[in-house]
């Protein structure tokens, strides 16, 4: 098993379960992908290192997410399902770019594990906090609607694999290593993603409190911090994450956090 926790949905809804991510969720021992060096090897050698091929994957990927699941588009605030605006939408850029850094730092530190590199718990927190980021970001969509969500990222990313290898017959069966790879990847980073989210693991950044809370959102906050992070991924430098660059303001207010999703039955 990749993880000890087999059904991400529970750390929400089962006691038991919850406690069990808590005490051994983060420990490296319970987070295997139980995949070879050579296959992580490959899968690896077929992350895309320019990011405007990465950033394309990746919104094509939500506006067919959107498409699909057409009653979600007003829960992020959107008008039109139109990957190519994207860019100037608040909320569905901030998406994709947090999308793509959550699916680098998972390649890139899965990658260095096989290369003995050991795995620390401030991994599986960073994964959280991707969690805690798309609850900000879109309070009223259920979690597990982003497991549909990656899934389609992950064909979307096996299509771009066919259409740059040029070595011949090979790479439909490399096609197949990488999307097993993957899924076992998507896997592991469900539960720490649902745990994040569950628990509002994120804080605020000023520009989203203004975007979100003030009254004047006629100008949008620039993404620069964002495409400097992203493009320092694509780099193999390490990764900082949002909460300890960005200046945040005091948390919201009850009256403000009573709007945000609840799940029934869910364990707090």
């Amino acid at each position: 098993m990749a993880n000890i926790i087999g059904e991400p949905l529970d750390i929400i809804n089962n006691k038991e379960i919850h406690q069990l991510y808590e005490d051994k969720g983060m420990l490296a021992e319970n987070n295997t992908l139980n995949v070879s060096f050579k296959d992580m090897e490959l899968c690896h050698k077929h992350w895309p290192d320019n990011f405007e091929a990465l950033y394309d994957i990746g919104a094509k990927a939500f506006e067919n997410f959107l498409i699909e699941r057409c009653h979600l588009a007003k829960l992020f605030k959107l008008d039109q399902v139109k990957a190519d605006s994207w860019r100037q939408h608040f909320v569905l850029d901030r998406c994709v770019l947090h999308m793509l850094q959550m699916l680098h730092e998972a390649i890139s530190k899965y990658h260095e594990e096989m290369r003995g590199i050991k795995t620390d718990e401030n991994f599986y927190k960073k994964l959280q906090t991707f969690g805690g980021r798309y609850r900000s970001l879109a309070p009223k969509v259920p979690v597990q609607e982003y497991f549909y969500l990656f899934g389609i990222w992950s064909e979307m990313h096996m299509d771009f694999i066919a259409l740059t290898c040029y070595e011949g017959p090979v790479c439909s069966d490399e096609r197949n290593v990488v999307a097993k790879v993957w899924e076992k990847i998507i896997d592991s980073i469900k539960v720490h993603f649902v745990y994040g989210w569950h628990h509002k693991m994120y804080t605020m950044t000023r520009d989203e409190l203004e975007y979100f809370f003030k009254e004047d959102k006629a100008i949008e906050p620039a993404r620069s911090k964002l495409l400097t992070k992203l493009s320092r991924l694509l780099s193999r430098e390490s990764f900082n994450d949002a909460i300890s660059e960005d200046k945040t303001l005091p948390a919201r207010k009850s009256s403000q956090t009573s709007k945000d999703l609840s799940v029934p039955g869910a364990y707090k």
